[in-house]
């Protein structure tokens, strides 16, 4: 097995890569190349998706994630629209996933209970907004370290709800770096106006591997409502809430039949 990185991981944008990057693994005998990465809607035509079917074609197995650009049918990213390549998308198995909200002076912020923690006992929090510290490389508010968490504040013992915004590192990253800091719980504000994913019981750092059991509540806002966590300083309380039905699912279970338009 080999891991060769083309690109920038958990970011957007356009890399010029992709293309010598399967050709190599080609020439050095890769029995399977594996991409989650991809355009917003392809091609059959687009370079990346005929170097991968080039692939396909010297008895390599190309596995490419479709996209994420909603439940429409056929609007799939390249490569994987490739010939021969297996073109990979996700539905979620369940029709809802644990709720929350985090009441505030004056109102109240629904929440994702994003690794289904038990909210019953949990006592009064302050908030802890992380801000980015403009002396350093590091964007703070993204919550991508301990020291994000520190430098804003967050201790050991100081029953603080650390606020940190998606971006750059893993999402149950941030919640494992602020229950390392010390913080009694971690919420993620979303970078669209959609609640973020369901993660589930949390046991390592996807982004180094290294073992941890996360045991803070770790609950993801809509980035409509982060302004709201940072406004208000002493939230009341995280109370359960019934669970967030998933939006379309019915529509996700139908098959389409037919030929892609595209490709």
């Amino acid at each position: 097995m080999t891991s060769t990185r083309c690109g920038c991981s958990a970011c957007a944008g356009s890399t010029n890569v992709v293309v010598p990057a399967i050709d190599w693994a080609v020439d050095h005998g890769m029995d399977v190349i594996n991409m989650s990465l991809g355009s917003d809607y392809g091609r059959a035509g687009d370079p990346d998706a005929v170097a991968a079917a080039n692939a396909v074609g010297a008895g390599v197995v190309v596995v490419a994630s479709a996209g994420n650009e909603g439940h429409n049918p056929y609007i799939v990213g390249s490569p994987s629209v490739g010939g021969g390549v297996v073109s990979v998308s996700a539905v979620d198995s369940t029709a809802s996933f644990p709720g929350a909200k985090i009441a505030l002076p004056g109102g109240t912020i629904d929440a994702i209970n994003a690794n289904g923690a038990d909210l019953s006992q949990t006592a009064d929090m302050t908030v802890a907004y992380l801000k980015d510290d403009p002396n350093t490389s590091e964007n703070e508010a993204l919550g991508c370290s301990v020291a994000a968490y520190t430098s804003n504040g967050v201790t050991s013992g100081g029953n603080q709800l650390a606020v940190s915004q998606r971006g750059t590192c893993a999402r149950v990253a941030k919640a494992i770096f602020a229950q390392q800091a010390g913080a009694a719980g971690a919420v993620m504000v979303n970078d669209s106006d959609g609640l973020p994913p369901y993660e589930g019981t949390v046991t390592e750092n996807p982004d180094n591997g290294e073992p941890f059991d996360l045991t803070i509540p770790f609950l993801g806002v809509r980035k409509t409502d982060g302004a709201s966590a940072s406004r208000r300083r002493r939230p009341d309380r995280l109370d359960q809430r019934r669970d967030h039905r998933q939006p379309r699912l019915p529509a996700l279970c139908r098959l389409h039949l037919g030929r892609p338009p595209l490709g």
